[in-house]
Order: structure tokens, then C-alpha cells, then sequence
């Protein structure tokens, strides 16, 4: 009887720290973090703040990708002020190219559907993609050497504002964008938040991607 119990006590605990160690998981293999969390009063300001951060980076670049979620309101403007920062900064852009169904990047973007048709110059060319799980894994099988990928997933600091936006993990290997977002977003718990602001921040898997977490108010 003793042993029994004594073997049921033991799965018990195997079971809770399990399951703290899923649910509080600290960091993701290989995640490093670039913007901590951040309020932000419009998404055009976003965009300036990563154009800044990355300018360095982008004079030397030839493939930027920006992956759009449609689940964020106005989610063009924070790309459209990135791009619309970088050239004021000098950085030379030859090529814009979007996926069909997204708001362009500019007016003469080129439109297409499939990432087999892209043809690119030797200058600077971005191309934006919806920013989800399928084309996150079509983009970094069609161009693993693209010099800057990022992708935008909405996200929340709060218990009720992730269960809203059916933010969660199936396993511990999960890396979906729904469960990229809801470590990232439990890591930093907030009881409040303020009012009328966009919580921003950034972090590089080790895929070598970046995530842009975008926190509305939900």
C-alpha cells in the first residue's frame, strides 16, 4: 500500500513540474530577445523605431521579407513606415514585391501569388508575405539566405487577452506563431496595461527569423 502510494505521489509531482515547467517556459531554444516590451502610441511609429534599429543592417542587404498579419488592424502602416524611414536613411530599394491579397507596399509593387515567379535584380528587393505558419515554412525553404526575415503576430501580456486571440501551446515543441506568441506574451504578465497604447516587442529565434509581437487592446 505504501509503495503504491508512494509510486502515485511520486507520478503526481513528475506530472505538476511538467506541466510548470510547460506553461512557464522561460525562453524558446535559441530565442534571443531585440526590443523588450514597449508601448507605442501608433503603429507608424514602429516602423521608425525598427528602420533606426536596423539600419545598419539594411545598407548591406539584398532580400528583405516582411510577413503581414491580417489579424492586426492597420498592420501596413507599421511596414510602410519602415520602408518609407529607410529611404529617407539612404537605403537604395530596387524591387518591392507582395503577395496577392496584401495592401501593397507601394504603389508599384509587383503582385504576385506564387514565390517561384519572383525574379529579382541585384539591388535591395522586399517582398512581403502573410505572416502564418504556411508561409513561414515556404519562406524559409524558398530563400534560406535571405538577409532579414520578419514576421508580425498579434499578442498579449494578459491571461484574458491571450485566451481571445486563441494564443497556446499543443507541445513542448511547438513553434507555431500562436504558441511563439503566447510564451513570448507570458513571459512579461501584466496585471494592467495602458490605456490607448500598442505594447511592441521584438525577439530572433534561432531560425535566424524575426517575431514582431503586436498587442492591441483586446
Amino acid at each position: 500500500m505504501k509503495k503504491a502510494l508512494g509510486v502515485t505521489l511520486a507520478l503526481v509531482f513528475i506530472v505538476f513540474v511538467a506541466f510548470f515547467l510547460f506553461k512557464n517556459k522561460p525562453n524558446s531554444v535559441g530565442v534571443s530577445k531585440v526590443i523588450n516590451p514597449t508601448y507605442f502610441e501608433n503603429k507608424a511609429k514602429i516602423g521608425r523605431v525598427i528602420s533606426r534599429r536596423f539600419y545598419t543592417e539594411f545598407k548591406d542587404a539584398k532580400l528583405i521579407i516582411l510577413g503581414s498579419s491580417a489579424q492586426i488592424t492597420d498592420y501596413n502602416k507599421i511596414w510602410y513606415e519602415l520602408i518609407k524611414a529607410s529611404l529617407v536613411d539612404g537605403i537604395a530599394i530596387e524591387n518591392f514585391i507582395s503577395v496577392k491579397g496584401l495592401q501593397p507596399l507601394t504603389q508599384n509593387d509587383l503582385i504576385i501569388e506564387d514565390l517561384e515567379k519572383i525574379e529579382r535584380g541585384s539591388g535591395l528587393t522586399v517582398l512581403q508575405v502573410p505572416s502564418n505558419d504556411y508561409w513561414r515554412d515556404k519562406v524559409l525553404e524558398a530563400y534560406p539566405n535571405a538577409d532579414y526575415i520578419f514576421f508580425q503576430a498579434p499578442f498579449s501580456m494578459q491571461s484574458e487577452g491571450q485566451k481571445k486571440l486563441g494564443l497556446g501551446c499543443k507541445t513542448l515543441q511547438d513553434e507555431s506563431f500562436a504558441c511563439l506568441a503566447y510564451r513570448a506574451g507570458t513571459r512579461y504578465y501584466r496585471k494592467r496595461r495602458e490605456e490607448n497604447r500598442l505594447t511592441v516587442m521584438m525577439e530572433q529565434s534561432e531560425n535566424k527569423y524575426y517575431m514582431l509581437y503586436i498587442g492591441e487592446k483586446y
